[in-house]
């Protein structure tokens, strides 16, 4: 069996390579992050993304896609990144996913991560990115232009789509525990959201909680009476 390759900055390398080629400038005023989100499938609570343009003066040996590090593990890391590195993070509320659907939702979350990092930068520097998701092309035009990479489980291939998974997925995970209190039938502290067989069961029996997405099922059709 061959060994799982680590993340590392080889997708990140070649969009600088490919903006070098298409902008001409040099390489110091030309900037990758790498985007990932967390929360799309979720029933309730936010859709959370963050971009993360990863501090190369530093070893993030362990860094790795947030689904294969412990919880510890991811918030040292988290903790690390925020400090060292330029972070910029964009969120949809579910009352935004009800109103304009969970695709315009994403697009907004990943531009407002990709532009928080942008006025962040020194002025005449350009930014590009790194996505998670081949199919997220479509929205090129606003993360970066024809040098950007958008490809599939980036997150185990690239240190700072990495790091944007494990950043998203703390920050969003803080917020789910926090409104367990507030709605501790639906386990949010566990479940952060997502549809597992007890949360639906709560819903489907009293419906949904402030943060719910009212155009997700179950609760779609428990609101539109439907048993």
């Amino acid at each position: 069996m061959s060994k799982r390759r680590k993340p590392d900055y080889t997708l990140e390398d070649a969009v600088l390579d490919r903006s070098g080629e298409i902008m001409g400038s040099p390489p110091e005023e030309r900037f990758v992050c790498g985007i990932d989100e967390v929360g799309v499938g979720a029933l309730a609570g936010p859709v959370m993304a963050a971009a993360v343009v990863l501090n190369r003066n530093f070893d993030w040996d362990g860094l790795n896609d947030s689904k294969e590090l412990k919880p510890g593990q991811r918030v040292k890391f988290h903790d690390r990144i925020m400090e060292t590195s330029l972070v910029g993070l964009g969120y949809a509320t579910p009352e935004t996913i009800d109103e304009i659907g969970i695709s315009s939702a994403r697009r907004r979350c990943f531009i407002s991560a990709f532009e928080e990092i942008e006025l962040a930068l020194e002025e005449g520097a350009t930014l590009f990115a790194v996505v998670d998701g081949r199919s997220l092309a479509w929205m090129r035009a606003d993360l970066g232009g024809k040098a950007s990479i958008f490809t599939d489980k980036a997150d185990s291939k690239s240190l700072s789509v990495a790091a944007a998974s494990v950043v998203a997925k703390v920050i969003r995970d803080h917020y789910m525990r926090g409104m367990n209190s507030h709605y501790p039938e639906y386990n949010f502290h566990n479940n952060k959201g997502y549809g597992v067989a007890h949360h639906i069961e709560v819903i489907k029996k009293q419906g949904g909680s402030p943060i719910h997405r009212r155009t997700f099922e179950p609760l779609k059709s428990y609101l539109a009476g439907v048993k």
